[in-house]
């Protein structure tokens, strides 16, 4: 499931100037990133009250695959605040956030998930930012079920 984002990353890591560590958002173990957290911290995107990371343009359609650690000296500053792109998620994605956790009844196991993914899937749909970036159907599908054959 992971064997694209590996093979492409590894293609750029060939080309760095510098030595680069890679940490897989696949990782287990002492490897694990809270890799929304990062996201947040980093800049990339704004990490919501409904739990998920909007990025100012593409909102909730992104997938945060891996980290890249490189052997270079860190900028001089860090990287600026974040503010929320929608404001807040109230009124927009929260209340499918929290309806999303009755339907599971706060188990949040990849199975329970799985099994009520399009109440997740409401979640990214109710929020207002990045709507054009929204995925595919099929990668959608995939994505929420992790159904090999939509791949064909």
């Amino acid at each position: 499931m992971h064997r694209y984002t590996e093979i492409a990353i590894g293609a750029v890591l060939d080309k760095l100037p510098v030595a680069a560590e890679v940490r897989w958002a696949h990782d287990q173990g002492n490897r694990l990133l809270a890799m929304q957290r990062l996201a947040h911290s980093s800049g990339l995107a704004y990490l919501t009250e409904s739990h998920l990371n909007l990025h100012p343009e593409f909102g909730p359609w992104i997938a945060l695959r891996a980290v890249l650690i490189l052997s270079a000296p860190a900028p001089d500053s860090p990287p600026s605040e974040l503010s929320h792109p929608c404001g807040s998620c109230v009124g927009k994605c929260l209340p499918a956030f929290k309806r999303a956790i009755q339907a599971i009844g706060g188990d949040l196991s990849s199975q329970a998930v799985e099994a009520r993914w399009k109440d997740w899937l409401a979640i990214r749909d109710a929020c207002p930012t990045g709507r054009e970036h929204r995925y595919s159907e099929p990668q959608i599908l995939y994505h929420y079920t992790k159904d090999w054959t939509i791949l064909a």
